[in-house]
């Protein structure tokens, strides 16, 4: 499905959600409600988080007491924000870290493509080549730029499946602990 036209930025902004989450029962929860889960591709894999709608990525606040220091700010309790919130949702890995998207697409296509093809592809999903770039360490891999949150799934999850696409991922921030 192409991607609609990007902003004066030369950031991809897709029209239409392509990733649509799926409400499951909460697991172990205490009010026991459901959790939506939202799936992605790594390379052959589906992967999934949960939504952790408690949590916010507030940009103004301090490292201190906060869950974790993400891009553009830190994961806070959403009672606890202290600023404006940065529209990033919070996720929750199978492997219980925090997750956030601040934005992007880490992107690999077929090494056997020449440049005539790779700028075609962009072209036909609606990728200007100024949101593109282009990764050293990876033949044919690149990062386009998107903005934070959702837009950086839903444009990852519609290249998944296009001829020509080895791996199409979001640029995932992960909590890190310390052991």
């Amino acid at each position: 499905m192409p991607q609609g036209p990007s902003s004066s930025s030369g950031v991809v902004e897709p029209q239409q959600a392509t990733n649509a989450p799926q409400s499951v029962e909460a697991q172990g929860g205490t009010d026991g409600g459901t959790q939506t889960e939202y799936t992605w591709q790594d390379g052959d894999r589906a992967l999934t988080v949960t939504l952790q709608a408690d949590l916010v990525v507030d940009e103004d606040a301090s490292t201190k007491g906060a869950a974790g220091a993400s891009p553009g700010g830190a994961i806070v309790k959403a009672a606890d924000a202290q600023g404006q919130g940065t529209g990033q949702p919070v996720f929750k890995s199978q492997s219980g870290a925090l997750m956030t998207l601040p934005g992007g697409v880490l992107l690999v296509l077929d090494p056997e493509w020449s440049q005539t093809e790779i700028n075609a592809f962009f072209s036909s999903n609606g990728i200007k080549l100024d949101s593109v770039t282009e990764l050293d360490f990876l033949e044919n891999g690149f990062f386009v730029e998107t903005e934070a949150g959702f837009p950086s799934l839903d444009l990852a999850n519609s290249l998944a499946t296009k001829d020509g696409v080895i791996l199409s991922s979001p640029n995932w921030w992960t909590e890190v602990t310390v052991r």
